[in-house]
């Protein structure tokens, strides 16, 4: 299962911004979506965003500042092989596997392990 995208967590937004800007350009990645005023920053090449910063006031807040969501091939594969294996293995359940519109076409199941890091499933159902 291929990794779609990683996260991270930062107390400080604009530092980060200035950071990742900088070392991501010679890679092309830019800042390709945006959400919360700035404070959830989505970097990516032309196919999009895989690798995200947002802010937090403490990075304890919720779960750890660690993300990484794993790729699935469809909405039953999200739904098969995430939130009652990982919750009967120690996790904790972040969200019912469902459609999250508000990250475009995508079904996830977002999952705390053990240890707090925030994992998850998810399917980008294709654009009509």
């Amino acid at each position: 299962m291929p990794i779609s995208h990683l996260g991270i967590s930062t107390t400080d937004i604009a530092t980060s911004k200035k950071f990742y800007d900088a070392a991501l350009a010679p890679l092309r990645y830019k800042i390709a979506l945006q959400f919360n005023d700035g404070k959830v920053l989505g970097y990516g090449d032309e196919k999009g965003p895989s690798f995200w910063v947002h802010e937090v006031t403490d990075l304890a807040e919720k779960s750890g500042n660690v993300h990484v969501a794993f790729d699935a091939k469809s909405e039953e594969e999200v739904k098969a092989s995430t939130t009652q294996r990982c919750i009967a293995a120690g996790g904790k359940d972040n969200g019912a596997p469902g459609p999250r519109p508000q990250y475009t076409a995508t079904i996830m199941a977002p999952l705390s392990t053990t240890l707090k890091e925030n994992i998850e499933a998810v399917y980008f159902a294709p654009i009509a």
